[in-house]
């Protein structure tokens, strides 16, 4: 903070958090993409020019053999093909913070931040995916006891949805 600059920290901080839940929760668990191997030099190269494929013919025969049509059709497929390689990122992501820390212009700080808030995430997780079924349960228990064991059928308030009046005393208990 002290060389970037409290107010810059600050903000940046906010963003990653607000991004936070960007994350895939079940990748602990299931492996979506391969290891990328860097050292492996066999994919398309840009300069690779597309090559029409044309049937064999004598040069009489050409013209009704291979159409112009037909090679125009044949060009725009493999253009079609060569934009569709471009495609970044060629799958979809579902952790975004993840996609971030790999293709984002960020400075070192900046990732360090990131990464932490990430791992935080991932950390709490857990307690995220089982929130709603424990505060259910909580509140399940809290209105048993309170309606079986705690309280009697008169100390119960309730309130009314609408402006009849209150509810029937058959439903108070």
């Amino acid at each position: 903070m002290e060389r970037q600059g409290e107010e810059t920290v600050e903000n940046f901080v906010d963003s990653c958090l607000s991004l936070e839940n960007l994350i895939d929760i079940h990748s602990p668990f299931i492996k979506r993409r391969s290891e990328v191997d860097r050292y492996d030099f066999s994919g398309p190269k840009e300069d690779d020019p597309f090559v029409v494929s044309k049937f064999q013919s004598k040069g009489y025969m050409d013209g009704y053999v291979n159409p112009p049509e037909y090679l125009k059709e044949q060009a725009r497929r493999q253009e079609a093909e060569k934009q569709k390689a471009k495609q970044f990122p060629e799958q979809p992501e579902r952790d975004v913070l993840l996609f971030l820390l790999e293709h984002a212009p960020l400075s070192a700080w900046q990732r360090d931040v990131l990464d932490i808030v990430r791992e935080e995430a991932y950390y709490f997780a857990p307690q995220g995916q089982t929130k709603i079924m424990n505060e259910g349960w909580a509140s399940y228990w809290h209105s048993t006891i309170m309606t079986t064991k705690t309280l009697d059928p008169s100390e119960l308030l309730t309130t009314p949805t609408t402006t009849r009046g209150p509810w029937p005393r058959s439903r108070a208990g």
